[in-house]
């Protein structure tokens, strides 16, 4: 009898729908910012952590999420993979704090290549350095914030109260 509960559990959590949805982008868009991406980070791998603005980027999924639980990322790009939940709570860290994301619909091995690495699912560009900033911007310019639904709002909510309420003394 526990075993179909089980089993009933399951299946009803692979109906529900994913929290947040990816942002759609044209596909010359993507182009266009690989484009310059391959531009900008064109050095032999072994000299490419010398390029300008490296410094100003956060290779994979974890880093890229602990940099948008610190509100350090600017835009969030990302790999084409086949369970698209691996990269769910980074697009739930940015749409949360409003960051742009733009998926970018290559492979993981093929964005990794454009870094000197064998695969990368995630990366995001701090964008303060001036070296770096022009390409920020042009990604920026191409990149969408993530749709929340309404259901995870509340935090919102719950952050004016707090800072709008008077504290109680006991």
């Amino acid at each position: 009898m526990m075993k179909r509960v089980a089993k009933r559990n399951k299946s009803a959590a692979r109906k529900l729908q994913p929290p947040c949805q990816w942002p759609r982008i044209d596909l010359e868009d993507r182009s266009a910012v690989l484009h310059r991406l391959r531009d900008h980070f064109k050095a032999e791998p072994s000299e490419l952590r010398q390029t300008p603005g490296f410094n100003e980027v956060c290779l994979g999924a974890n880093a890229v999420a602990r940099s948008l639980e610190q509100d350090g990322l600017r835009v969030v790009l990302t790999a084409h993979i086949t369970p698209l939940a691996v990269l769910q709570h980074v697009l739930l860290h940015a749409a949360i704090r409003g960051i742009p994301v733009l998926p970018l619909c290559v492979s993981s091995r093929e964005l990794g290549q454009i870094f000197g690495l064998k695969n990368l699912l995630a990366f995001g560009i701090k964008g303060r350095g001036e070296h770096i900033r022009e390409l920020t911007q042009f990604i920026i310019d191409n990149a969408a914030v993530p749709h929340l639904p309404q259901s995870y709002n509340h935090h919102k909510l719950a952050w004016s109260r707090s800072a709008t309420e008077p504290e109680l003394k006991v």
